[in-house]
């Protein structure tokens, strides 16, 4: 699933000065984890992939180098869609 943030909605009216600040803060974190996740994607699919079709490197290096790299790329797109979830609320 594929969260599209772009821009916050506009704050609802009666918005305080502290519920601004928030949504600033949270477009931040979303700034933020978007580019994450984009250079973990790189990793991923531009070069571990890669590196696995290819017989350039023995499987074991690759794991060994990018071991950890596809299951917190998996756990941060669980978190973008979590965070999808509560965009509204802002």
């Amino acid at each position: 699933m594929q969260v599209e943030w772009g821009h916050l909605p506009p704050p609802p009216s009666g918005a305080t000065e502290n519920d601004i600040k928030r949504r600033r803060i949270l477009q931040s974190l979303v700034q933020s984890e978007k580019a994450y996740i984009n250079s973990l994607g790189i990793l991923e699919h531009d070069y571990r992939q890669q590196l696995l079709r290819q017989p350039v490197v023995e499987k074991s290096y690759v794991d060994r180098i990018f071991g950890k790299v596809t299951p917190i790329y998996s756990l941060h797109k669980l978190f973008e869609i979590a965070l999808g979830k509560y965009r509204n609320f802002f």
